[in-house]
């Protein structure tokens, strides 16, 4: 399943593909990839993992695992992976939630083949509760799906162009697009910005030598570029360290999410009646009165043991 994201500007991360070619020297998901890769050599001469390798291409059905029996996330390295069984992921969570597609690679590089990407792009519409958000460094290839009607429209499909030397934007009517900028201090300020309906920024280095060395003043000019569109500054040290008012973290109302209802714990609870049970341990009853209509007969509903902290689905608080 996915795990909660630490990227601050999404919720989720999911990697249906994984890697590209281009082998960025300050690439982070490259470092991961590689420190998570295991022996690259013997992972790919199984027969778990099918492979062209004259194009240095992988796809994974299942899982792999390593000849220590530990799962391998990225048996390729940072050669391009599509993980397949990954697609049914995004469907398992019930919640709409805004999920960042592909931080470990770009699913858009050119060695990608248009196939994976468009049965990404299914498995998208088969949960179409969710927000999705692409991100690459090659936004002509979002030009070329668009061209051959290959690119989803539809308000929870948001494509987003990253910006560092490379200026280019992906840019078209009938699509939600977005830039992100990181390190802000490495990009020239132009006097009009690239359009977009979203702007994300950070100023965290990706080579450890290059630490704090944003600047204030650059990043107010930005700003001062910004105009009405929204802007969310990334809540990493350096931003912190540069940035001493409050960080700006706004999102366009199509990705606006309302803030999580607190789940109630049992424990914590006073319709929650507790009974030391000898040494089986504590036995946790719900007596709220809606419970108690229904269970008179037995003083209130037992709560299984892994709802005691939580409190379970059909808790009458939810």
């Amino acid at each position: 399943m996915m795990n909660k994201s630490g990227i601050p500007w999404c919720d989720f991360s999911w990697n249906p593909i994984t890697g590209c070619k281009k082998k960025c020297n300050d690439c982070f998901a490259h470092k991961i990839a590689k420190r998570l890769s295991g022996s690259i050599r013997i992972n790919i001469g199984s027969s778990d993992i099918q492979k062209d390798l004259k194009n240095r291409l992988f796809v994974l059905e299942k899982p792999f695992h390593s000849e220590r029996g530990t799962v391998s996330l990225f048996p390729a390295g940072f050669d391009p992976t599509f993980h397949r069984y990954r697609l049914g992921m995004v469907s398992y969570k019930q919640k709409p939630a805004n999920i960042f597609v592909g931080s470990i690679g770009d699913m858009f590089d050119a060695s990608v083949p248009t196939d994976w990407i468009t049965e990404v792009f299914e498995a998208c519409k088969k949960a179409p509760w969710h927000n999705y958000l692409f991100m690459t460094c090659n936004p002509g290839r979002y030009d070329e799906l668009a061209d051959q009607e290959l690119l989803p429209t539809g308000d929870n499909f948001w494509y987003g162009s990253r910006i560092d030397y490379n200026q280019d934007v992906f840019c078209r009517e009938g699509y939600h697009t977005f830039i992100w900028i990181e390190p802000i201090e490495r990009y020239v300020i132009p006097d009009e910005l690239p359009q977009s309906e979203w702007i994300i920024i950070g100023c965290q280095p990706l080579l450890p030598s290059k630490r704090n060395i944003a600047d204030k003043e650059h990043i107010q000019q930005f700003i001062s570029k910004v105009g009405d569109v929204p802007l969310f500054m990334k809540r990493d040290d350096n931003m912190k360290a540069v940035w001493k008012d409050k960080l700006i973290c706004e999102y366009p109302i199509l990705l606006k999410r309302p803030p999580d209802k607190p789940i109630p714990h049992c424990n914590e609870c006073k319709h929650c009646h507790k009974l030391q049970e000898g040494k089986r341990g504590i036995r946790h009853t719900c007596t709220h009165r809606k419970i108690l209509s229904k269970h008179k007969e037995t003083g209130g509903l037992h709560i299984d043991g892994r709802y005691a902290r939580t409190s379970p689905p059909w808790c009458p608080r939810r």
